[in-house]
């Protein structure tokens, strides 16, 4: 399985319709391979001077910003990814899986087999950006055997989308569903699903053709309550803020550090680009609360010295929110 050509079309027209002469160049890790051809043709093809970032990015959330500026550059162009919030100096080339029909069509066999079994006919979908050309085939396949398969955009999010940080997509229509697919791979986007919907969940994995029930959620949430548990004596907090753009919530910061205050314990404001344990090593903090991206408490947690959760979790730790009232955060 790989990638689809990356498609510069766009990209290109766009560099030479604003006259754009120095470009910051992103692309993910897996696609570092493909930095030199990508650079090259966007030089050849513009005229423009290209400078790739080197710095890893977690997301359509994780622009180059300060490259931008530091560079005196006249627009982004970020590869990966399609738009998650507005940026007139950014320019989104998103990039599909192209995953052999045949494999496709086996999976849909196999989900349409479970399906039956549980004798479910309406169904929820979604997964991430770069399995949507695919999963809009397994919908079409689903639909010729006769069930419902519904599917909605969400916040900041193109139709069948979810994020790591957002399931609003498939949440809009699960009410009207017997349950909820997530098309992709991985766990934290899965799990995502799993749980917001509250409804019986399957993960349909097209690379290697299998179907999986989510089962997972009371591991989850014991391990969350944990967490919780273990912070509650803490009496010196550290509030996490990144200062990447699509997730940087410095206000949500200031309004814990609040409620933190107003039980008389202490808090500090922390911010830096990249949240990685080491970092965080000798403040002398009891636990830390991320208000950056989830995944950093929700799938790190264990490579932190210190409890780290996130806003809601601080909440109910606080008595300020009940145990009911968990969620996963939506940006």
């Amino acid at each position: 399985m790989k990638l689809l050509k990356i498609n510069l079309t766009t990209a290109i027209e766009e560099i030479k319709k604003r006259k754009a002469k120095k470009i910051i160049l992103q692309l993910p890790e897996g696609l570092k391979t493909k930095l030199v051809s990508v650079s090259q043709e966007l030089e050849q093809k513009t005229n423009a001077e290209i400078i790739t970032s080197i710095s890893p990015i977690f997301g359509a959330c994780d622009l180059a910003i300060e490259e931008l500026q530091k560079f005196d550059a006249d627009l982004i162009v970020h590869i990966g990814h399609n738009e998650f919030f507005k940026f007139n100096k950014a320019i989104y080339v998103p990039l599909y899986y192209n995953i052999p029909k045949k494999s496709i069509t086996i999976t849909a066999k196999k989900l349409e087999k479970v399906l039956k079994q549980n004798k479910f006919k309406k169904i929820a979908i979604a997964g991430v950006v770069q399995y949507k050309k695919a999963l809009l085939e397994l919908k079409k396949l689903l639909e010729k055997k006769g069930f419902i398969v519904l599917i909605e955009k969400g916040k900041r999010t193109t139709e069948g989308q979810v994020l790591g940080c957002g399931a609003g997509a498939i949440n809009k229509i699960s009410k009207k569903a017997d349950c909820a697919v997530f098309v992709g791979d991985g766990m934290f986007h899965a799990q995502a699903i799993n749980f917001s919907t509250n409804k019986k969940s399957f993960k349909a994995d097209l690379l290697n053709e299998k179907i999986t029930e989510l089962k997972e959620t009371d591991l989850f949430l014991r391990q969350r309550f944990a967490l919780i548990q273990k912070a509650k004596k803490a009496k010196k907090f550290g509030i996490i803020i990144t200062t990447k753009p699509g997730q940087m919530r410095y206000g949500n910061a200031l309004r814990l550090k609040k409620i933190i205050e107003k039980k008389g314990k202490t808090a500090i404001l922390l911010t830096g680009n990249l949240i990685l344990p080491e970092f965080l090593l000798g403040i002398n903090v009891d636990c830390f609360v991320s208000t950056a991206c989830p995944r950093i408490s929700i799938d790190d947690w264990k490579n932190f010295k210190k409890p780290i959760i996130n806003p809601i979790e601080l909440e109910i730790l606080l008595d300020e929110k009940k145990w009911s009232e968990f969620k996963f955060e939506e940006y």
